[in-house]
């Protein structure tokens, strides 16, 4: 991490310049070995792992789902006119996979809320306006199902395969789930195509495609400037800063 932070102070940005010397000395102040606080039991990253934050290593589920985390919790702070942002959900990474296991091994039931689960309980009482669903694609790269529950439209993020689309099984699970939670709220719904939609920025890197996907939710849903490629390495430090 600190030789990264070094070659991320030879930006001409005083703004990068700035957030390098806070990352050095947050990264003095951090526990070596335990849990990130603020993070729910569903994530178990380690606060010796929070230093892949500051390096251009590919976020793994544990990095993403903290990451987003941190995001929804941004998010719940009153905006600056005073007013709340609308009601975000962010998956964790694993969601989709889960939805399509049970869907295979139980092809005939609906989905059965988890008490546990605050994401479920959620659904059933129609208080979220858009969901965020993670996807895992070409084996280690991120992207994303943007859901909005109120206009019943979908459209998908992606920085990096410009012209990947969502996968209409992958619709096809998210609506069932929908139905099995609150079947009055869905089962006489499809949700079509958005008209226009907020994508990802253009990513000419292959790591920044986890930190890509939360800064752009950041900025779709809150006030945060976004991913550039130009400022990639600001984001992470950002993303450092939200997770940390």
């Amino acid at each position: 991490a600190m030789a990264w932070l070094q070659k991320a102070e030879e930006s001409n940005d005083p703004d990068t310049v700035a957030a390098v010397e806070f990352c050095r000395d947050h990264l003095e102040s951090i526990p070596w070995d335990a849990p990130v606080p603020g993070t729910s039991r569903s994530v178990q990253l380690r606060t010796h792992r929070l230093a892949a934050f500051l390096s251009d290593a590919w976020l793994d589920d544990e990095m993403l789902n903290a990451g987003s985390e941190a995001v929804m919790c941004e998010l719940s702070r009153p905006s600056e006119n005073g007013s709340p942002h609308h009601i975000v959900r962010i998956t964790n990474s694993h969601f989709l996979t889960i939805l399509r296991r049970f869907r295979l091994q139980f092809p005939q039931e609906r989905f059965t809320a988890r008490p546990s689960e605050s994401l479920d309980r959620e659904i059933q009482e129609d208080s979220i306006n858009v969901l965020e669903v993670v996807v895992h694609s070409h084996q280690s790269h991120w992207a994303g199902i943007s859901l909005d529950l109120r206009s019943f439209t979908y459209f998908y993020r992606d920085g990096y395969y410009r012209h990947d689309v969502a996968q209409a099984q992958d619709i096809a699970d998210l609506l069932w789930y929908l139905r099995s939670l609150n079947p009055s709220r869905f089962d006489s719904v499809e949700f079509t195509p958005a008209p226009s939609f907020h994508p990802s920025p253009s990513q000419t890197d292959t790591f920044s495609c986890g930190i890509n996907l939360l800064s752009t939710f950041l900025e779709h849903h809150g006030n945060s400037g976004g991913w550039r490629q130009e400022r990639s390495a600001r984001s992470r430090m950002e993303m450092f800063f939200h997770v940390s």
